[in-house]
């Protein structure tokens, strides 16, 4: 039991980083999805969207790795 209550603790921290991480990842995926589709004919079908799901998957997950890490080390230079 105390290790659901460590793991809940790194989970709930006091600045915010989760929250941050899944705004930053849940714009690059809706954004990147569009990108991509624009590519397609905009083709918006379940068929279409199903095969680029892994793709922009990948893509907005190391966007926004990369996003974040720039935009931490920024807050923490100021």
């Amino acid at each position: 039991l105390s290790g659901l209550v460590g793991s809940e603790m790194c989970i709930r921290d006091s600045e915010g980083v989760m929250d941050k991480l899944f705004r930053i990842f849940v714009f690059c995926f809706l954004g990147i999805g569009f990108f991509n589709q624009m590519f397609y004919g905009f083709c918006f079908s379940s068929r279409c969207l199903g095969y680029a799901f892994p793709k922009v998957l990948l893509l907005s997950v190391i966007v926004s790795a990369v996003i974040y890490v720039v935009t931490k080390n920024d807050s923490k230079a100021q």
